[in-house]
């Protein structure tokens, strides 16, 4: 991906490549929900505190890579998500997931490692896509029943203070 840019025939952004720039905030063009053709979203490894909801809009949306930044929290709008199969949130600072994260159907990789998470909500078993899900070193007691829904191949949830599973 040159430049961090690439798109397709038409003119349309379809990746974006924002990685390592030191970002504290989005780029107005990314804030207001302009690239409705964006299927994959890297943003790891900047100072981004939030990632605001018209992130989580676009339709298109198949992967979102926003590791080792600030982020505390993820807005509902995730749930509008549902071409996403591959989020990438390790390395924040989440203490917890929104209920909707469970709408993501197509979800097929999660990375939460080495973030602030106490539990996971029930609603990730309607991830029903869902085989990787990578949770260590957070503050995870157990993993909610409702996750056996889902067809996990892979399952990384060590340093945690896990009971059982």
């Amino acid at each position: 991906m040159p430049g961090g840019l690439q798109q397709d025939g038409d003119g349309n952004v379809t990746a974006l490549d924002c990685s390592g720039r030191g970002l504290t905030e989005l780029p107005p063009f990314l804030a207001d929900g302009r690239l409705d053709r964006l299927q994959m979203l890297r943003l790891s490894g900047n100072a981004l505190r939030s990632l605001p909801p018209p992130v989580f809009e676009t339709g298109s949306l198949t992967e979102l890579a926003a590791g080792s930044n600030h982020i505390a929290a993820l807005p509902e709008e995730i749930g509008l998500c549902n071409r996403l199969a591959i989020l990438g949130l390790s390395g924040n600072t989440l203490a917890a997931l929104p209920p909707s994260i469970g709408q993501c159907s197509a979800l097929r990789t999660l990375r939460l490692s080495d973030n602030r998470l106490t539990a996971l909500p029930d609603s990730l078993g309607g991830c029903a896509s869902l085989t990787e899900l990578y949770v260590s070193r957070n503050d995870l007691r157990a993993l909610p029943a409702a996750v056996g829904r889902c067809p996990l191949v892979t399952v990384a949830a060590t340093n945690n203070a896990l009971t059982g599973l």
